[in-house]
């Protein structure tokens, strides 16, 4: 979390924090595969299924990089008195805390050797909860996009009946026109309004 630390310092982006869920639990899942020096089938499976999830959530995170950074990152950045070391605490340093606490069960299966050399019944539960999980994380990022997909031609429709000025405030303060997001007062600045 330190070295994306660094580098949002870089893009000036917080955003990239995100990036660190699915390549963390892929690196503490892999560390400790090797520590622990267990290389049965139980270690291996197990460790595999980390592997998928933390690649498929490290990809679906990564697309947001290339985006607005996330409100509540901007919100955090505005009311911090040192953002520098909010960023550090409130963001880097406590995501990868609570990385490591929910990466805790893989840790103990790999710290572990296995009282049986093939899966036993609730290791099979375990997978069956994984796939579970796996899907209903898979088919809820697919209808989250073909939501948000389907909602641009309405909004569209809905944005021609504001005035240019109102479309312009609207689009900006809601990047509904793939632009930086607007913070209110950026948007004064531009119609030249101010608080007084």
């Amino acid at each position: 979390m330190l070295i994306l630390f660094v580098f949002s310092r870089f893009t000036n982006k917080n955003t990239v924090v995100d990036i660190g869920w699915g390549i963390g639990f892929i690196l503490v899942s892999l560390f400790s595969l090797f520590a622990g020096g267990f290389f049965d089938w139980k270690h291996i499976i197990m460790n595999i299924l980390v592997l998928i999830w933390g690649i498929r959530l490290a990809i679906h995170l990564f697309s947001r990089l290339f985006h607005q950074e996330d409100f509540r990152y901007e919100h955090m950045k505005k009311e911090a008195k040192n953002e520098f070391i909010s960023s550090l605490l409130k963001v880097f340093l406590l995501q990868g805390l609570f990385m490591l606490i929910l990466a805790t069960p893989i840790i103990i299966v790999n710290s572990n050797s296995s009282t049986y050399f093939w899966l036993d019944v609730f290791d099979y539960i375990g997978i069956l909860i994984w796939i579970i999980g796996f899907s209903f994380e898979f088919v809820a990022d697919s209808q989250l996009e073909n939501v948000l997909d389907a909602l641009k031609p309405q909004i569209e429709q809905l944005l021609v009946l504001l005035s240019p000025k109102e479309k312009f405030v609207i689009q900006r303060r809601f990047n509904l026109d793939n632009k930086q997001r607007a913070t209110l007062e950026e948007i004064g600045q531009h119609f030249e309004v101010t608080r007084e």
